[in-house]
């Protein structure tokens, strides 16, 4: 457990460091005693100590400064790669970019006088891995990808020339899962698709269920996580819930084993998030609440577990909690759906001066904010964009009880309201709602068996507005599938062919 390989290396470093007051300082002594403080460092970062383990991937550090050898030049590499890997964690992305820079440069000069050597171009494979991650936040997506596909493309010409070496494939593994991750953002799902299905390739599955490593667990979870994304994105709700199921409870156990882990529990949470997409998507509602209530519960806990350093996770929470809200409208319960969207604006106050994605919390709280006003039973409350959300809510609740009524008659009002709001998340909430609403009507003329014509208008009526949603900057490419107002227009050929859904 991480408790107790903290205590074997303090038990180490205590040793080491008498050896250094007894024997001297030498150069084997200070790398040995440089790599057991930087693992140290690691165990403090899993135990939520985020300021020790910054002290001591800094001292690791310091003490190889002095030395030249070709050991300490390694180690110092590592090092520097290392410390690149806590400021991920920390949320220090110029710090990244600065540690992740100094761990290529040094890797690149040793590698060209020890080509042949595997763990050294493993450590420019890894600084190319923290530079993405620091390019994500600080230059793009975009670049952030380019640079990954960099890092995988060395990955694989390793464990081609080095088949047998498990660390070299465990890094290929965790490049494919980032790029993933950057493919999702990007909208590529062919490509997640493809990254997806290589790294399911790497790992054996056979051989996980036995694992009691918890990296190798992790690994194929997280697989597990985006291959159910990527039937979702299919609308393929079993295949997707079937992957995710299978993910929890392999992290519902590893919760248990460690529960001092941050990333355990946060992660638990992501898995929550995905199952609570699918309940959602097929009208589970009580499903869909659940597990948006263990999302919210696991990511608390390890908010608490890893402290003030990860106080960036609310973000998750708040999002959550947007969710729970609109469950609870789909239920009609406008008071209990209004106290929630204020509960999750009231979580995004304390964090957001204090990370690089500042905007990103203002427009997510500027949502909640927004949705607790429109979901106010008081029509005299509020300006003129927040009663333009509020009527597009009511209408679309009218549709839902079965009334058409009501829409046919505001839905020029909704289009213009809509064109003239220059508030960018009333816009979206519009847009989103005018989506929902055509969808809803689309449903009702076919139960009532309304002639095609009448059908196809509005099925075409409910595509351009997903399109504009999809070409605008508040881009969705899962929006087809993820809400269930869409049901009956994913049984539509043309539907399905619009949005390349099998």
């Amino acid at each position: 457990s991480i408790d107790a390989r903290g205590e074997v290396l303090q038990s180490a470093i205590a040793g080491l460091q008498q050896i250094s007051e007894i024997a001297g300082d030498s150069p084997e002594t200070s790398v040995t005693l440089s790599t057991a403080i930087a693992r140290y460092g690691y165990i403090l970062t899993q135990q939520g100590r985020n300021e020790d383990a910054e002290a001591r991937y800094l001292k690791a550090i310091e003490i190889l400064k002095p030395l030249s050898s070709d050991a300490a030049r390694r180690q110092q590499a590592r090092n520097y790669s290392n410390t690149a890997m806590f400021y991920v964690r920390a949320g220090n992305f110029q710090a990244v970019d600065e540690w992740a820079n100094r761990a290529f440069d040094l890797a690149s000069e040793l590698v060209n006088q020890s080509p042949e050597d595997p763990d050294l171009s493993r450590q420019i494979v890894q600084a190319l891995t923290y530079q993405a991650t620091a390019a994500a936040v600080l230059k793009g997506a975009e670049t952030a990808c380019e640079i990954r596909k960099t890092a995988q493309q060395k990955a694989e010409n390793l464990v081609r020339a080095f088949p047998d070496n498990q660390d070299l494939v465990n890094d290929l593994v965790d490049l494919n899962l980032s790029l993933i991750q950057d493919c999702l953002q990007l909208s590529k799902m062919a490509e997640a698709a493809h990254y997806t299905e290589a790294g399911l390739r790497l790992v054996d599955s056979q051989k996980v269920a036995g694992s009691e490593d918890v990296q190798v667990q992790r690994r194929y979870s997280s697989l597990l996580r985006f291959d159910a994304i990527i039937k979702y994105s299919k609308a393929d709700y079993n295949g997707a819930v079937e992957s995710i199921s299978a993910a929890i409870d392999i992290y519902a156990r590893l919760v248990l084993v460690e529960p001092n882990r941050p990333g355990f529990h946060l992660r638990l949470g992501t898995f929550h998030e995905v199952m609570a997409d699918c309940c959602l998507a097929t009208g589970n509602l009580d499903d869909c609440e659940r597990h948006l209530r263990l999302q919210i519960e696991a990511t608390e806990k390890g908010i608490e577990a890893g402290g003030p350093t990860y106080a960036l996770q609310n973000y998750a929470v708040a999002k959550a909690l947007l969710a729970l809200g609109n469950v609870q409208l789909r239920r009609n319960d406008r008071q209990e759906a209004a106290e929630i969207f204020a509960r999750s604006a009231s979580v995004l106050e304390p964090i957001i001066d204090l990370y690089d994605t500042r905007t990103l919390h203002d427009q997510l709280k500027s949502f909640a904010e927004i949705m607790k006003s429109a979901s106010s039973e008081d029509d005299s409350l509020g300006a003129a964009d927040v009663i333009s959300v509020r009527r597009c809510l009511d209408t679309w609740q009218s549709l839902s009880a079965g009334d058409t009524t009501s829409f046919l008659n505001r839905e020029e009002q909704l289009i213009e309201a809509c064109q003239k709001t220059a508030h960018p998340t009333v816009k979206s909430l519009l847009e989103h709602g005018l989506v929902a609403c055509y969808a809803k009507l689309y449903s009702l003329l076919l139960q009532a068996g309304t002639e095609q014509a009448a059908l196809s208008e509005t099925e075409a009526k409910c595509i351009r507005w997903i399109q504009t949603i999809q070409n605008g900057p508040d881009a969705d490419p899962l929006l087809p599938v993820r809400l269930p107002e869409l049901k009956d227009l994913r049984s539509s050929s043309h539907f399905r062919q619009t949005f390349g859904l099998p």
